[in-house]
């Protein structure tokens, strides 16, 4: 009997006895391990339209300014009085503002897209809304005229401001990793407009909507409704 007891294994009486031993850990222990563990990621609050707003139109305004100061030895010799056309122009000049003009499409098209500021086919109605009831990007659209790109380029050279983004006081700087992905999408999108532009010169045909122009419109438009009080 004792072997018979013995082959069966321990009774039922005998598991009772025996401490039930817990195998998973408590829900407080399972909770706390997974906030300390490295998986575990904060949440970051959705970022506002009036603050991606923003941040789209210093990024133009630093590109604009980076870019002019680059070519600064290009406008030596530039006046109050050539800005308006009453002295001979310099074939540099033009040169300049021609690939400036080429690289606001891209930043236009691009910076529009990152920041979630732009619904096909158009721009979103909240940021023309924005923009329209700010003065902050006209002086950079403006640019794509060659006369008011020149005036830009005095008043950026003749600036001594040491605030290169004043639309941006009081906002926290965006993360290390965010800005280095914004780096290497700017350069992707810089080739790819490139190979755009190619594209079109080999075939011949197609065209590449000009967002500069659009947003200019948009915006204009959405002043005259202000103006009249229409929605």
């Amino acid at each position: 009997l004792k072997a018979y007891q013995q082959s069966r294994g321990p009774s039922l009486v005998s598991l009772e006895r025996q401490p039930l031993q817990e195998t998973v850990p408590p829900m407080a222990a399972r909770h706390a391990a997974a906030m300390s563990g490295s998986g575990h990621k904060s949440k970051r609050a959705s970022m506002s339209v009036k603050e991606a707003s923003e941040r789209y139109t210093a990024e133009l305004q630093g590109f604009a300014r980076d870019f002019i100061r680059q070519h600064r030895d290009a406008f030596q010799r530039l006046t109050p009085a050539a800005c308006k056309g009453m002295e001979e122009q310099e074939h540099q000049w033009h040169d300049v503002f021609k690939r400036f003009s080429t690289e606001v499409e891209t930043r236009v098209q691009f910076g529009a897209e990152k920041w979630g500021l732009l619904q096909e086919p158009a721009f979103s109605s909240d940021f023309v809304e924005w923009a329209a009831g700010s003065t902050d990007l006209d002086s950079f659209l403006a640019a794509t005229d060659y006369k008011q790109f020149l005036e830009l380029v005095l008043r950026t050279l003749s600036s001594t401001s040491g605030d290169e983004h004043p639309g941006l006081a009081g906002s926290q700087p965006l993360p290390s990793a965010v800005t280095s992905i914004d780096e290497r999408l700017a350069a992707l999108e810089k080739e790819r407009m490139e190979l755009l532009r190619e594209r079109k010169r080999l075939l011949g045909c197609g065209s590449m909507k000009a967002q500069t122009a659009q947003l200019q419109q948009d915006i204009a438009r959405q002043r005259y409704f202000d103006d009249v009080g229409m929605d």
